[in-house]
This record gives C-alpha cells, structure tokens and sequence, in this order.
C-alpha cells in the first residue's frame, strides 16, 4: 500500500500490550522506517476486558473487537485521510 499511496498517507498502527513481546515491537518499528510511512502505538485494550484477563473462552473474539473500536476511534481522530 506505501507504493500506491504517498508515505504520508499510510498509517501504521500497532498495539502495544503484555501480550507482544518487545522484538515484535522492535520490527514493525524497523518495518515502517524502511517504508517511510507513519507507525504510531496505541495502548492495547485487552486489561479493560475481564474475559480476557481470566482467559475465558470468549476472550480472542473481545480482543478483536475492543481493538477494532480503538482502530476506528483512531481513524476518526485522524481525519477523512483514512
């Protein structure tokens, strides 16, 4: 997608959270300098969600959707550009 938009354009979003080990960090740090494009982190929602820290059955699907409602917020603060 960096090659059909400007740099400037493309956002990069990764969750920072207990449940990523600091070298992936690291590489999508690394991954979105080599692009050019803009990497911002957000806070992982998953400690607000009971379910997932109990690791109840349902907690992949919670965390999915607690992230998508950050990424959409996210979307919305940054404007139509998204």
């Amino acid at each position: 997608m960096a090659r059909i938009l400007p740099p400037t354009e493309v956002h990069a979003v990764t969750f920072r959270s207990w449940l990523h080990f600091e070298r992936e960090m690291e590489r999508a740090v690394n991954f979105c300098s080599e692009l050019g494009i803009n990497h911002v982190f957000l806070d992982g929602p998953e400690l607000k969600i009971r379910a997932v820290i109990y690791n109840m059955p349902e907690r992949c699907a919670l965390c999915k959707e607690a992230r998508v409602k950050t990424l959409l917020k996210y979307s919305l603060i940054m404007g139509p550009k998204l």
